[in-house]
């Protein structure tokens, strides 16, 4: 009778720290878990505002349209020094 009464008491004490634990990690834990919630829907709007690319796509776009800008400005500096060369009358062109 006396080992039933202490496998009881035995089992209603680790009930109670079970759910004093249980509670505790709750109690503790929601607020990280909210915190946790906010950062990843924030870090999914902005992955939605970049429209499913990631900044490191983003930037090699960039800089991809930075060169292209180059490329196009050098081609416009030729194209104008071309049309000047065309613009010269024939005389002028045979003295140079």
């Amino acid at each position: 009778m006396e080992i039933e009464a202490l496998v009881g008491m035995a089992f209603a004490f680790l009930m109670t720290v079970t759910i004093v634990i249980s509670l505790g990690a709750v109690i503790l834990l929601k607020p990280l878990m909210k915190n946790l919630g906010n950062f990843l829907e924030a870090k999914a709007e902005e992955r939605k505002e970049l429209g499913g690319r990631s900044p490191e796509d983003w930037e090699r776009l960039f800089s991809a349209l930075d060169s292209l800008g180059q490329r196009m400005s050098e081609l416009e500096e030729r194209q104008e020094f071309t049309e000047k060369l065309l613009a010269k009358p024939d005389r002028e062109r045979r003295e140079d």
